[in-house]
């Protein structure tokens, strides 16, 4: 009976240290996800500042070189 409570009190702390370690895991993987997320998210922010300043230049100057892309150097 009493090995019989061992293996039960064992079976249950190797099932809770499982589930500890597989939600560490995950929330790393969650994390890194949302990291590349934010990432991208401010590189297409900073895309969308470049290519309206490049239609407001060309509106501005009336120079079509800002039209054509010509105006941009190579972002990415």
């Amino acid at each position: 009976m009493f090995s019989v409570l061992i293996l039960l009190t064992g079976s249950v702390l190797f099932y809770l240290a499982w589930d500890i370690y597989t939600g560490h895991k995950n929330n790393r993987i969650q994390l890194n996800k949302e990291l590349k997320i934010d990432e991208l998210k401010y590189d297409i922010i900073y895309l969308d500042e470049v290519l309206t300043m490049s239609a407001r230049m060309g509106a501005a100057t009336g120079n079509s070189k800002w039209n054509d892309g010509e105006g941009i150097q190579h972002i990415v």
